[in-house]
């Protein structure tokens, strides 16, 4: 059997290390996955002025005209905020603004155009979608911030439309958002390492999976000091509208039928806890978080895939 050919691309998108692997792809495989990512983040970023993000968190209430793909993303971020019963919440951009997070950790020169205002609030039923005209319009006073589910999400659309296109094999990895399908190189599946919550720690498993999406979130990675609050991170509890208090779990990673489902569910385990475990399986949900005190702890839907399970060092 002839093997497919394989082609690699590593740049920075969306804030983060991006990851492109084609198998078996046309020879413009790769720039074509290449320029969707640059085009999704051009419409999806809460840090351009021109996305289409930015012109409904400031259009006041107004329609908006938007790209098909833009209405792609607000109906996920509205299913993920019911699946998880508000655990998933897009629409803590404010207070995340008030927290200090108004400018991009990748390049300060990016920045978010919104007045910080805690105190807004936010009705996602509210929000009128017209698929005819192609326009949203959020209610008064709301943000939306697509956060890591839009890169999981990016993630999913660029695999596959290259599978669509012709490709025997992807797997798209956005910030450690993963996508995979088609033939993947361990025994025609797809090998997946996850990483630990401490920096230059060697994985703490290893998945095998033929498709999927994979997606993983924690308290680490995107933090800075606040004056008055000390040291903060980005990822907020919904019913405080600030960043969840240390005692549970510091980094939760999930597989899921896709990158942008495996997001939000990452979202309910960090808030809800070790109980999140049990209700995930209950989906056929695959779990793995890192407690404070570096014990691993998984689920039983995740033996199904986990290879190798590994300690933090």
């Amino acid at each position: 059997m002839t093997m497919p050919t394989v082609d690699r691309i590593r740049f920075r998108a969306m804030g983060c290390e991006t990851e492109i692997e084609i198998r078996g792809g046309t020879p413009d495989a790769l720039q074509r996955a290449r320029t969707m990512v640059e085009s999704l983040e051009q419409r999806w970023s809460r840090f351009l002025a021109t996305s289409d993000i930015t012109r409904l968190n400031v259009a006041d209430g107004a329609d908006v005209i938007v790209d098909a793909s833009t209405i792609t993303l607000i109906e996920s971020l509205i299913a993920g905020f019911v699946a998880t019963t508000g655990r998933f919440d897009p629409t803590l951009l404010a207070p995340l603004i008030a927290l200090g997070y108004h400018a991009s950790h990748s390049d300060q020169r990016q920045a978010v155009l919104l007045e910080p205002c805690p105190l807004s609030t936010a009705d996602l039923n509210e929000i009128t979608i017209d698929h005819d005209r192609s326009t949203i319009r959020l209610p008064r006073g709301t943000m939306l911030d697509p956060g890591g589910l839009g890169k999981g999400l990016a993630a999913d659309l660029v695999a596959q439309d290259a599978l669509d296109s012709g490709a025997q094999g992807v797997l798209v990895s956005i910030g450690g958002d993963i996508r995979v399908g088609g033939i993947g190189a361990h025994q025609r599946s797809w090998q997946i390492d996850v990483a630990s919550p401490v920096h230059g720690a060697s994985p703490i498993g290893c998945l095998v999976l033929a498709e999927g999406g994979i997606a993983t979130s924690g308290i680490a990675r995107r933090s800075w000091n606040h004056e008055t609050l000390g040291r903060v991170h980005h990822l907020l509890d919904p019913a405080t509208r600030m960043p969840l208090a240390d005692g549970q779990f510091v980094q939760a990673t999930v597989l899921a039928g896709t990158a942008a489902w495996a997001e939000a569910y990452t979202k309910a385990v960090m808030i809800s806890g070790p109980s999140a475990l049990d209700e995930l399986d209950a989906g056929d949900l695959a779990v793995c978080a890192v407690r404070f005190d570096g014990e691993v702890v998984t689920n039983r839907s995740w033996q199904r895939f986990d290879l190798d399970r590994k300690e933090p060092s």
